[in-house]
Parts: structure tokens; sequence; C-alpha cells
């Protein structure tokens, strides 16, 4: 009998499909793009929680190059709004209502003990929900695709050659780590200093002198000021030209 696999993703895939820097590798990236690829032409079906989804943006946030964020970022809510949109090339699996959510909360509490996240519970739960609800049949296999052993040993039917390139590399970034924190400030040290060569009075304005200026246009001395627009910018739209 000829079988349809079903594969329910998780954040160690999905950031392999998308190249996440610092989450991927470069093995990874071309072994699972082609594993997906290969499924999607014989009709396999998706599903991607809407947990993954928040904890793979969370990693699209922490890369440092701003334009290859932007850039992921854009590519995962496109692929996400044509996944609402045509139910491809996922299908979402959201976190239902508030007795839903108990449930998830619950199923957390017995992974917990064996170091899987909430994201990983809600994964083993919805899996196991589309085997009971939706493919009871023979020729529907249910599997989860990830990097994490403890994970895959939790799929509701055994994937034949299973792919888990090794422990995933990804990992959250610690908001205390010394050296995150003086990439962020050297970073804003440079644009600070890029804007501020554009503005005539060599400063930025402190915070009273643009509430003066509210303070002013709401004020009953403004009540003859109509269709104006009060720049101020320290004199930036007068003494700014452009150097290209």
């Amino acid at each position: 009998m000829t079988t349809i696999p079903v594969y329910v993703m998780d954040t160690s895939y999905l950031c392999e499909l998308f190249g996440v820097p610092g989450c991927s590798t470069t093995d990874s990236i071309t072994e699972i793009r082609r594993r997906f690829k290969l499924a999607a032409a014989g009709g396999s079906r998706f599903y991607v929680s809407v947990p993954a989804i928040c904890e793979l943006a969370g990693h699209i946030a922490d890369v440092a190059d701003g334009r290859v964020r932007r850039s992921l970022s854009m590519k995962l809510k496109d692929t996400v709004v044509e996944s609402i949109d045509g139910g491809r090339p996922w299908n979402l699996l959201g976190m239902g209502d508030e007795r839903a959510m108990e449930k998830h909360m619950d199923g957390f509490v017995r992974h917990a003990s064996e170091g899987l996240s909430l994201v990983d519970s809600v994964l083993i739960d919805e899996a196991n929900r589309l085997r009971r609800e939706t493919y009871r049949g023979l020729a529907w296999r249910v599997h989860i695709w990830t990097k994490d052993r403890r994970l895959k040993a939790r799929e509701p039917a055994r994937e034949p050659k299973p792919f888990l390139g090794g422990e995933s590399v990804c990992r959250r970034i610690d908001p205390r780590n010394e050296e995150v924190l003086l990439r962020r400030r050297r970073v804003y040290t440079e644009n600070a200093a890029s804007l501020l060569a554009h503005i005539p009075l060599g400063r930025p304005a402190e915070t009273r002198e643009i509430a003066y200026s509210v303070l002013f246009l709401v004020s009953p001395e403004a009540s003859y000021v109509n269709g104006a627009v009060l720049t101020v910018d320290g004199g930036w739209t007068a003494g700014y030209t452009r150097d290209w």
C-alpha cells in the first residue's frame, strides 16, 4: 500500500529551510531543502505550529546583519500569509481556545521533565492529534521533522531514514551577554554618529524641546496656525544635502 507522509515541522528544520545565520549549517540546509522539495512533489502534507513560527521569528530577530534580518523576516511573512490564504506551503496549527491552551500547558508540564520546551510539547500534542483525528487510515504516516533526537523519538510513526543533522546549533541570544550588548552599542553609536553629522546643531534633541513644540501647537497661542508644518529637527531639513 502506498503511504502519504504528513510532516509536522520543528523550529530546527525551519531554521535550516530559511538558512538563518547562526541557526543553520550548509550541509543541513542543502539536505533539508532537498527533502522538502521531494516531499512536496510527492504530495506530502506539511504542518507548522504558531509557537514554532514565533520561535523561528525570534531567531531571525537575533541575526546581526540588518539586511539579512529584514530579508528573512519578509520571507517568513510572505510564507505565513501564503499559507493562510491557500494552505501552501504549510498548514498552520494554532493554539486553539482557552481550553486547548490549558491542555497544551498540561502537556508542557509532562514533557518539561525531559527537557522539552512548550514549543516541543505543542508539536508532540498536535502531531498525535493529527494522527488520531485527521490521518487515521493506513495510507497516512505522521512524522515530526526535527533535529532533536528526543523530539524525534515522540513522533507518531517512525520515519524511514530520518535526517537529524546533528544537534541544533541554534541558541537564543542572552540579552545579558556582554559581547552582544557591546556589539549592539557599537552599531547604535555608529548609526547615531552618522545621523548627527547631518544635524547643523550637532546634537540630538532633548525631550523637552520636542514636548514644548507640541505644547505650543495645542495651546491657545497657536489658534491661528493652520496648514503649517512645524519642523523640529535641529536644522536637518534646512542644512541637509545629499552626498550621492
